[in-house]
């Protein structure tokens, strides 16, 4: 699983995990593990991370995390795994800008 992320980042295109929710732990530890491997790889600048939230009720009702899961629940667990803030701070604001506006 990791040498395809890895290959697409080597590509130069973006490695999105998408449906980020702690609500199946087992999911979550995967992608944790995913994740770091893609940030020691040296492909940071290439992550971007969502959670496929269209309706807040709906989606917390079917298992999802809601809005807020990203931006704020999800740290503690990147930190357990060793992620910095600064480095949180290039994943959630630089890297989607980047993505967005095809900026350096």
């Amino acid at each position: 699983e990791h040498e395809y992320h890895a290959e697409i980042a080597r590509r130069g295109a973006f490695v999105s995990f998408d449906g980020m929710s702690d609500r199946n732990r087992f999911l979550l530890e995967r992608d944790l593990r995913n994740i770091k491997k893609i940030v020691d790889a040296g492909y940071m600048n290439q992550l971007l991370l969502a959670h496929d939230v269209c309706l807040r009720s709906a989606y917390v009702s079917a298992g999802g995390g809601g809005y807020q899961f990203i931006s704020t629940d999800l740290y503690p667990y990147l930190r357990e795994i060793g992620i910095t803030e600064e480095q949180f701070q290039q994943i959630m604001v630089d890297n989607p800008r980047r993505a967005l506006t095809g900026e350096d």
